[in-house]
């Protein structure tokens, strides 16, 4: 998104006919509509968590809340009674995704969020121990994506949510984390 385009595009203008809903008087400032562009690219246009940023604009600046959903996942929810439970955060999407995964699926997203900016087949295998079959079913379910043939990503947020889950469990985190700096000194020749 260009930042004049944003206002246009679908992901902008529902950021701003979101904002506009909360605080009537709110008008973006010099910089925001870049903000909002990156925003939108953070989650992937995902009209949920667009909305979910929005909302915030009645406690935090546009940069503010583009700082905060790279640090914390949480930024990203309402106390809006207009929802459901489980969209009143991105955490309570996760959270019901997650539960629909059997634990080894779990397992495997906890160990793949090691990857940032996405990974391929070996890499998934060698680093984090996950086959090709549970990829696939990883992907059937939405989890994963495939970015062209041959490579994947998770989406960045569900990413973060992940490396959480992984975080909590010390040796499994320290475990694979080694064995993904081991994989790639290989590869890159150091």
């Amino acid at each position: 998104l260009e930042d004049e385009g944003v206002a246009r595009s679908g992901a902008g203008a529902l950021f701003l006919q979101t904002a506009r809903r909360l605080r009537p008087e709110f008008a973006q400032g010099a910089g925001d509509l870049g903000c909002i562009a990156r925003i939108c690219r953070a989650v992937h246009g995902a009209p949920l968590a667009i909305e979910l940023a929005a909302v915030q604009v009645r406690m935090l600046r546009v940069p503010d809340i583009e700082a905060e959903i790279g640090r914390n996942l949480d930024v990203l929810s309402t106390r809006l009674r207009d929802l459901p439970d489980r969209q009143r955060s991105i955490r309570a999407v996760f959270e019901y995704s997650w539960s629909l995964l059997d634990e080894h699926e779990r397992g495997a997203l906890r160990h793949l969020a090691v990857f940032e900016g996405g990974f391929d087949l070996a890499a998934a295998g060698a680093v984090a121990g996950v086959k090709t079959a549970t990829i696939e079913a990883l992907m059937d379910k939405s989890t994963l994506r495939e970015l062209h043939p041959g490579r994947f990503e998770l989406h960045p947020l569900l990413r973060q949510y992940a490396a959480e889950k992984l975080a909590t469990e010390h040796a499994a985190h320290t475990a694979v984390r080694t064995s993904h700096l081991h994989y790639f000194n290989e590869r890159c020749g150091a």
